[in-house]
């Protein structure tokens, strides 16, 4: 499933940015 890994990358990315 790479479109869950993939979306769990953003959500930290997205964390992190903020």
């Amino acid at each position: 499933m790479r479109l869950l890994w993939l979306t769990v990358h953003s959500i930290t990315f997205i964390a992190e940015a903020f």
